[in-house]
């Protein structure tokens, strides 16, 4: 792994139901339509739902997180977050690796995911990561408080 060394990246599971009310707050500041608390204590029961934190070493604050849905020998990135002031530092990488070194282990062969065609920084990470683009979802993304659709990029990655 090459990413900083005070951050650590660990799996966020069913037995930390507290955890969705950190990981809530993140993603309702990360993005317009940022998922309930109750939308992440689904997941963290979910048998075929994964997540993962990146916690800031010396303090355990999140700082970011991937949920991951798998089915059979597939999964999708469902939502990747990192908190706004910790961008540009390698933790959406570290917590991209991560979860595909799992996914290896797991038997999983492919992964895909959608992502907003305006997010330039999100669609780099993946290209850099060896995803391939293999369509557009039109008008996938609703912006709030104004009548604009932006289209989703379908990406996969195959192990």
């Amino acid at each position: 792994m090459h990413h900083s060394q005070d951050i650590k990246i660990t799996v966020i599971g069913k037995t930390e139901p507290e955890a969705a009310d950190k990981l809530c707050a993140l993603h309702q500041n990360s993005f317009t339509n940022g998922w309930s608390q109750g939308s992440f204590l689904k997941f963290l029961q979910n048998e075929n739902a994964l997540i993962f934190g990146a916690t800031k070493a010396k303090t355990t604050q999140l700082v970011g997180f991937i949920v991951l849905q798998t089915v059979i020998d597939q999964a999708e990135i469902l939502t990747l977050t990192v908190c706004p002031n910790h961008k540009r530092q390698g933790i959406a990488t570290a917590l991209c690796e991560t979860a595909c070194e799992h996914l290896k282990k797991i038997n999983i062969h492919t992964l895909f995911l959608e992502v907003d065609d305006t997010n330039v920084a999100a669609v780099m990470l993946y290209e850099k990561l060896g995803f391939q683009n293999i369509g557009r979802r039109k008008g996938y993304y609703k912006k709030q408080h104004i009548s604009t659709f932006n289209d989703a990029i379908m990406m996969q990655y195959k192990f």
